[in-house]
């Protein structure tokens, strides 16, 4: 054969044995860096993983904690802590900055995925024109764009595959982090707040943030195609730890993520004919546990802890409304209204009698911080995701995608459901130094029409020689 003429394999023995291992690899590279060396994390993977948990805790690294994570627990920021969290918001950045220096080409070649969400991203930024702070919305724009641009990375330099693995490294040393510091350190671990004594909120600033991290570990689970001992000890690790933050809206979360993992599994097993008819169960079954909701909403929110105010949120909302209406197109600009005690937001405060700082909504804040043309341009972003979502699905429903494309889609609607659900009562997207900004940019870029193909290894690349030698038609029958 031509190609045994050109790429001689050598008789029996470990010679023959390497080469055929290799030929096998470089067939399917992902198989050989994913699943060989499941917890072995190269240089470039561990700076991810160290930039993410720096995101996950939004910033609050312990010891050298931003000031808002501070005057949310009732504490002073020594002068130490704040060189502390601006050293460390300088690594962090500075970090992503080499890592989008390295790989500019192909970030710049796939840059028209982001569509929407780049153009969110510069308004952002221009909000710097009519900001009340000039010098934050600057700064705070400059990491949003840092953070769009991680996440674009994300979704360019890793397969789903590997972006599990790295999510799976980030969230299982936060897990442990916060059993750690509930157990050994409760001044620390357990949350301060009136009726909330005995909740757990680990290495996070609260124990929402806590509840929200551990859905995202527990999404990040039920995505990986491989599931061994580890991985189902990992699993339980979540799991206890969302049950002991205490954060309800986090469980009704899990429960609607539990339900779409069902139901992909369901669309991925499910014969051609029978999953029309499965699509049409889930819509009639999520209908009616909406009107069961609705009718049993005061007792679901005496089961969650919160009276007709939602914990106080539609105070927050009302008092933030007239402002929104001072400045309905445009905005406040980006970081600029949430100072404290300063400023507009002071009035905000007063109004509830604490300490706010955000919107607790994320649609809200988006319309006061960026007006309704940078909520607008977030809403189009995110439609733009739901609707590759359902092209992919019209694909798999012609059974016009592969099955390992398909498996993969789960990983980021749950990134979808998870940011947009969240933002009916949190600020996901515009909080300074979260992680939902930078995981929603990577989602969005992987729904667009080739976002989800395997990507090959840096290393494999140019090799079109190698890769031709190796083929299938050149290997020896077994």
């Amino acid at each position: 054969m031509p190609g045994l003429e050109r790429n001689p394999l050598p008789g029996p023995g470990p010679g023959r044995e390497m080469r055929v291992s290799r030929a096998r690899s470089l067939r399917n590279p992902h198989r050989r860096d994913v699943w060989h060396r499941p917890f072995r994390l190269p240089l470039e993977e561990s700076a991810s993983v160290l930039a993410l948990m720096f995101f996950a805790v939004q910033g609050a690294v312990p010891g050298i904690a931003p000031a808002q994570a501070l005057a949310a627990n009732v504490a002073a920021a020594t002068p130490l802590m704040r060189v502390g969290g601006m050293a460390a918001q300088a690594l962090v950045y500075g970090a992503i900055l080499l890592l989008l220096l390295k790989w500019h080409r192909r970030l710049l070649a796939v840059l028209p995925r982001m569509q929407f969400a780049l153009l969110l991203t510069v308004w952002v930024l221009a909000t710097v024109v009519w900001s009340m702070d000039r010098s934050l919305t600057m700064r705070r724009g400059a990491e949003f764009a840092l953070a769009a641009g991680f996440g674009l990375y994300l979704a360019v330099r890793y397969s789903p595959q590997k972006q599990l693995r790295i999510f799976w490294w980030v969230l299982v040393l936060l897990a442990l982090g916060s059993v750690v510091a509930a157990v050994a350190f409760p001044a620390v671990g357990l949350d301060r707040s009136a009726g909330h004594l005995h909740d757990w909120k680990g290495v996070f600033t609260q124990k929402n943030a806590c509840g929200r991290m551990m859905v995202l570990a527990t999404a990040v689970v039920l995505a990986m195609r491989r599931r061994g001992l580890v991985v189902a000890a990992s699993a339980v690790l979540f799991f206890g730890v969302l049950g002991l933050s205490g954060s309800r809206g986090a469980w009704v979360l899990e429960a609607v993520l539990l339900a779409v993992t069902v139901l992909f599994a369901v669309l991925r097993h499910a014969e051609h004919r029978t999953r029309a008819g499965a699509l049409l169960a889930a819509g009639v079954a999520g209908v009616a546990s909406l009107a069961l909701l609705y009718a049993g909403r005061t007792r679901l929110m005496e089961w969650m802890g919160r009276n007709a105010t939602l914990s106080g949120r539609t105070e927050i909302w009302q008092a933030v409304w007239p402002f929104v209406m001072r400045k309905p197109w445009l905005g406040w600009g980006y970081a600029a209204f949430w100072r404290g005690w300063t400023g507009p937001s002071f009035d905000v405060s007063s109004a509830v009698h604490f300490l706010v700082f955000h919107a607790h909504n994320g649609y809200l804040d988006l319309w006061l911080q960026t007006g309704a043309i940078g909520l607008g341009l977030f809403l189009l972003a995110y439609g733009r995701a739901w609707l590759c979502v359902g092209q992919r699905l019209a694909r798999q429903q012609s059974r016009r995608l592969p099955h390992v494309q398909m498996r993969d889609l789960l990983w980021p609607v749950s990134l979808l459901l998870v940011v947009g659900l969240y933002g009916l009562d949190e600020n996901t997207v515009l909080i300074p130094n979260g992680i939902f900004w930078t995981v929603l940019v990577m989602a969005m870029v992987q729904l667009e029409p080739g976002g989800l193909r395997q990507r090959i290894p840096a290393r494999l690349r140019g090799r079109a020689k190698a890769r031709a030698a190796y083929a299938p038609s050149a290997l020896p029958a077994r």
